[in-house]
């Protein structure tokens, strides 16, 4: 079998785990710069959780949503984290291949079993719908798509402006 496999978006994961390293760096200098006297529980408590608690669940999160792969194939279209499926649509049960832009570099693409239709505006909204498979528009995803997808009329819908 062959299949293609496309990550969803690493510069959201990456920029997530800078920002956490940007934090705890801050936060171990401040706390070495002060005193045992200076470190009131309030500026202590408030430190930890905006420059430490704060930042982990946000790279949490973004692990958990982004760093997932895309696998595509003859049989359909499948997501995966950390090697477990998550979600698979057989070619038959799609209903919609969209993109939100017509841009490579800030497009998403999304393919659903339902009759779909989002906007950039609404990345959010994939994320939370669990009858939407996305990952980040590229023309490794395109090609893909043009390879193994049955329904040609939905790619000539999705992406006619990125052709």
């Amino acid at each position: 079998m062959i299949f293609i496999k496309i990550k969803i978006f690493y510069p959201a994961y990456i920029i997530c785990l800078f920002l956490l390293l940007i934090s705890l760096s801050c936060f171990i200098v401040m706390v070495s710069l002060c005193g045992k006297e200076d470190l009131d529980i309030i500026v202590l408590t408030s430190c930890i959780l905006f420059l430490v608690i704060f930042p982990l669940a946000l790279f949490i999160w973004a692990l958990l949503t982004m760093a997932n792969t895309i696998q595509i194939d003859e049989n359909g279209i499948a997501r995966y984290r950390f090697g477990k499926k998550i979600k698979m649509f057989q070619w038959s049960e799609v209903r919609t291949i969209g993109s939100t832009s017509e841009s490579l570099f800030t497009g998403w693409c999304y393919i659903s079993n339902e009759n779909k239709k989002f906007d950039y505006s609404s990345i959010t909204k994939m994320r939370l719908d669990k009858s939407v498979i996305y990952f980040h528009l590229s023309e490794k995803a395109i090609n893909a798509l043009k390879i193994y997808s049955k329904n040609i009329k939905l790619l000539e819908k999705a992406f006619n402006k990125t052709d």
